[in-house]
C-alpha cells in the first residue's frame, strides 16, 4: 500500500480511537455536572498534557517553528473557537433530543468532509476506494442507529428535539476537520495543535463565564476527575493523531 494511504489509515485510526472513548468518558461525566462543565475540565487535562509534552520535547532537544503573522494567530483562534461550538452545540442537542435519530446525524460528518475535500480539493481517489469510504461511512452511520427505536416506532423525525443543534454541530465539524486538514499541512503540526486546543479551552471557560455557569462542582463528585482526565488523554491522542496525519498527507478522504 502506498505510504500516504498507509499515514491517512493510521491517522484515522488515531482520531476514531481518541474521540470513540472520549465521547465513552464524556457520558459519565456530562449526566452528572453537565455538559460545559465537563467540556472544560477535560480541556484542562488536555492542555496540561500537550504543555507536558511540549516542554519535554524541549528538554530532549526538539526545536519548535511557532506560527508566524497576525493572520495564522487569528486562524488558530478561529479553528479553537470552531471546535469549541462544535462540541457545544452537540452535546446541547444530544441532550435535547432522541440519541436514535441524533447520534448517526452527528456520526456523518466525517463522510461529509470527505465529499467536501473530493468535490471542492479535488482530491482524486479511485473507484475502489471509493466505494470503500462508502461502506466505511454507510457502517458509522448504521453502528449508531438504535434499531429497536425504529421497529417500535418510537421515533418522529418532524418532532426530533435538538435536532437544529446537531445539524449546526455536523456542518461545523465538516467544515473545521476539512480546514484544519489544509491548514496544518507542512507546518510543525504539534505546536499548532497545542494552541488550537488551547484557544478552544479559553472559549469553553469564557462561555461558561458569560452563562454564569460555575465550574467548581461538589465534592461528592470529585471521582469524576478521572473520567474527566481520560477525556483530555482520549481527545489529545486524536488530535495529534488527525493533525500529524494531515501534516504529512493529503489524504484527507
Amino acid at each position: 500500500m502506498e505510504n500516504s494511504y498507509m499515514i491517512a489509515i493510521l491517522a484515522g485510526l488515531g482520531g476514531m480511537t481518541g474521540w470513540g472513548f472520549a465521547d465513552f468518558f464524556a457520558k459519565k461525566t456530562i449526566d452528572q455536572i453537565g455538559d460545559v462543565i465537563s467540556l472544560f475540565w477535560a480541556h484542562v487535562y488536555g492542555v496540561v498534557m500537550l504543555s507536558v509534552g511540549f516542554f519535554v520535547s524541549l528538554w530532549f532537544g526538539k526545536t519548535f517553528n511557532p506560527p508566524h503573522g497576525v493572520l495564522t494567530w487569528f486562524l488558530l483562534f478561529l479553528f479553537g473557537a470552531g471546535q469549541a461550538a462544535v462540541y457545544l452545540y452537540a452535546y446541547k442537542g444530544f441532550g435535547k433530543g432522541q440519541l436514535a435519530i441524533l447520534n448517526p446525524i452527528f456520526a456523518s460528518f466525517p463522510g461529509i468532509t470527505a465529499i467536501l475535500s473530493i468535490v471542492f480539493l479535488g482530491e482524486q481517489i479511485g473507484v475502489s476506494l471509493l466505494a470503500s469510504l462508502c461502506a466505511i461511512f454507510f457502517g458509522i452511520v448504521v453502528v449508531n442507529l438504535d434499531i429497536s427505536a425504529f421497529r417500535a416506532r418510537k421515533i418522529q423525525f418532524h418532532k426530533t428535539n435538538g435536532f437544529k443543534e446537531i445539524a449546526i454541530a455536523t456542518i461545523l465539524a465538516s467544515i473545521w476537520t476539512l480546514g484544519w486538514s489544509r491548514f496544518v499541512e507542512n507546518v510543525d503540526w504539534y505546536l499548532y495543535a497545542c494552541i488550537m486546543y488551547i484557544w478552544m479551552t479559553i472559549v469553553v471557560y469564557s462561555v461558561a463565564k458569560i452563562q454564569k455557569i460555575q465550574l467548581w462542582f461538589p465534592h461528592k463528585h470529585k471521582h469524576l476527575h478521572k473520567d474527566l482526565f481520560f477525556i483530555g488523554f482520549f481527545e489529545v491522542l486524536a488530535y495529534l493523531s488527525v493533525s500529524l496525519g494531515y501534516s504529512l498527507t493529503s489524504k484527507t478522504s
